[in-house]
């Protein structure tokens, strides 16, 4: 067992007394425990990032009687109890209102395992997770009792991620994943006999419920390296577990538009995507903080719309194996790939159990993926082009033009066109500037017409073809093709008898 230098002493120190200090949920625990002479030990993630001058807002304690304690701090302390883990049971203390926007976000409160502290150790996942602190014991002398059976702060010193056990994947198929957002979010390296056990065990995936994946696989997206882990995953055979529906893209060839198969693509498109995110300023120039406080909102719980981008990448082209032809003379195409893809995107995003609003915009960005390209060809494209690009909103075009650089970016074949971030960013400049000086003064405008002004005008009874027709002048008014009540009403009147010539010839050839 390797005791703390003092420098790291210092550090958890440091971190303990932020942690304590003041009334809290955790103080409140700490005391507790202490009236009925129960140990309690804080582990894991907290005193891992400690150790790394990191800060956490995740708690995690042991306890022998991790129920009872948590039952009374639920009753006497006002937090709110969950069960987060029936088989091991494991409970999560969330701390009454004004804590959440504090230091801690959440104290998970688990049942010792095995007779004392080390032996519950050897039970956890990494070695750099396996380390506990005393509470009480800091809480008394002020020492910090550090405990650490496995070795886990001498792989944090060296920087080595390391299962405690050869059967750490079997008991919970998860830590595969897991390693792999360790990797993404630590400087640590794969020790060789963890990374044989995680290639034996990806195929266990498939039996953890989704839910679990997907919040693994959301931090890793989270992070500036999903790249190079989505590339391990491939490389190591995991991703077949995760992403099953992505298997028939690779070693699809493409048209000589593209130097790779369509997988490897994706995958090359995912690290373009992430180089730009890590530099936007050579894409986006003076609209670096616009593009930015899109991509960082937050959609569900932690997970950020630039999350959703990242798998727009993987998946913009997972259509293509579906929608592949060869025509007459040899030339491979794939039309309508980007509207199926966005169905088998959605299908995907919804088997991971994402937020509605997640896959809609994940869907969406599959969709539009080849917007710009189609505008870049019309060189330069009109206004009402733009227009009806820019009505996508903020929240679809922002991401759609890092999504569209990364694109090309990742496309080098004999017919591609050459990449130039130069100049497609100074093309996208020229359209934002467009989009500033024409477009958003109108974001604010009031409607022209109401439903009402429809119905009483045109004699229309409520219903769809109200909202479609409101809809569709609200996009004239957009475009500047409109700018009062008369002009809307007489658009409206004239959308309103194309259509009905449409439907009627329409019905004309089916009943012929």
């Amino acid at each position: 067992m390797t005791a703390p230098h003092r420098d790291e002493v210092v550090k958890l120190e440091a971190s303990l007394q932020g942690l304590l200090a003041g009334p809290s949920t955790l103080s409140f625990l700490v005391e507790l425990a202490a009236r009925w002479g129960e140990p309690l030990y804080l582990v894991g993630g907290f005193l891992r990032d400690a150790l790394l001058g990191q800060s956490s807002d995740e708690v995690d304690l042991v306890t022998r009687r991790a129920s009872e304690l948590a039952a009374a701090c639920s009753g006497e302390g006002g937090a709110r109890l969950v069960q987060i883990d029936r088989r091991f049971g494991a409970l999560r203390l969330i701390p009454p209102g004004a804590e959440r926007v504090g230091p801690i976000r959440s104290l998970d409160l688990s049942p010792l395992r095995g007779s004392s502290i080390l032996e519950d150790l050897r039970y956890r996942d990494f070695t750099v997770n396996a380390m506990a602190v005393d509470l009480l014991a800091w809480r008394n002398n002020g020492r910090v009792e550090f405990i650490d059976p496995l070795g886990g702060l001498d792989d944090l010193r060296s920087g080595q991620l390391r299962a405690c056990t050869s059967l750490s994947f079997a008991d919970d198929p998860l830590r595969v994943l897991r390693a792999y957002r360790f990797l993404a979010s630590y400087p640590l390296n794969l020790e060789p006999r963890t990374g044989a056990l995680m290639r034996e065990r990806g195929r266990g995936l498939g039996d953890v419920a989704v839910e679990r994946v997907r919040d693994e696989l959301s931090l890793i997206l989270e992070t500036p390296r999903a790249a190079r882990i989505f590339r391990m995953l491939d490389e190591d055979g995991v991703v077949q577990f995760l992403l099953p529906e992505c298997e028939p893209m690779r070693g699809l060839e493409q048209n000589g538009h593209h130097h790779l198969d369509v997988w490897a693509h994706c995958l090359l498109t995912l690290k373009a995507l992430e180089d730009l995110m890590a530099r936007p300023e050579l894409l986006f120039t003076d609209s670096v903080r616009e593009a930015n406080a899109i991509l960082g909102e937050r959609l569900a719980g932690d997970r950020t719309r630039s999350g959703v981008v990242k798998l727009a990448a993987l998946f913009h082209d997972v259509a293509k194996p579906i929608c592949r032809k060869v025509g007459e003379m040899g030339a491979v195409h794939f039309y309508g790939h980007e509207v199926a893809g966005a169905r088998l995107t959605a299908s995907i995003c919804s088997r991971l159990r994402f937020s509605n609003q997640e896959i809609d915009e994940v869907a969406e960005l599959v969709r539009q993926h080849m917007r710009i390209g189609h505008l870049l060809r019309l060189n330069p494209p009109s206004s009402r082009s733009l227009s009806r690009f820019f009505r996508l909103g903020p929240k679809v075009f922002w991401p759609l033009i890092l999504l569209a650089a990364a694109d090309y970016g990742a496309a080098r074949g004999p017919l591609s066109s050459g990449w130039d971030l130069t100049l497609f960013s100074r093309q996208i400049g020229g359209w934002l500037g467009f989009y500033r000086r024409e477009l958003r003064p109108r974001e604010a405008a009031p409607a022209l017409i109401t439903g009402h002004d429809l119905m009483d005008e045109l004699h229309l009874s409520p219903g769809p073809l109200v909202g479609r027709l409101l809809r569709a002048v609200r996009d004239l008014q957009w475009e500047g093709r409109v700018s009062s009540l008369e002009e809307a009403l007489r658009e409206a009147s004239r959308l309103l008898a194309r259509w009905s010539a449409r439907e009627r010839q329409s019905g004309a050839r089916h009943s012929s």
